[in-house]
């Protein structure tokens, strides 16, 4: 069974979901005084988009483009931020003991 069968089908049709498909995220603001995610920037169809989370967001983009999307929001390991001119929101080890599985079992 796929992850889409089993988690995404039974809720797709919720009012709070909104489902983007060609889309590619590319910030994560974060409020700089509650430290929570408050706004998701994605590219759809050569347009740069911003959306406002009303209550919370799940950042779930693989192995390598979660922490990836977390430096450059300014989550990570603070001398590899001030390397990229990333303003620091938070010094946290992003992506440190990031292993990814190369098996495939379906």
């Amino acid at each position: 069974m796929s992850s889409n069968r089993a988690y995404l089908h039974p809720i797709r049709k919720r009012k709070n979901l909104i489902l983007t498909m060609q889309s590619q995220v590319t910030n994560v603001l974060i409020d700089k005084n509650t430290k929570t995610a408050a706004d998701v920037e994605f590219i759809r169809n050569n347009t740069n988009i911003q959306v406002r989370a009303k209550k919370e967001v799940i950042l779930s983009a693989c192995a390598i483009a979660s922490p990836q999307l977390l430096m450059v929001s300014g989550i990570g390991p603070v001398e590899h931020l001030k390397s990229l001119n990333i303003d620091v929101l938070a010094d946290l080890p992003v992506g440190k003991n990031m292993m990814d599985h190369i098996a495939y079992g379906g």
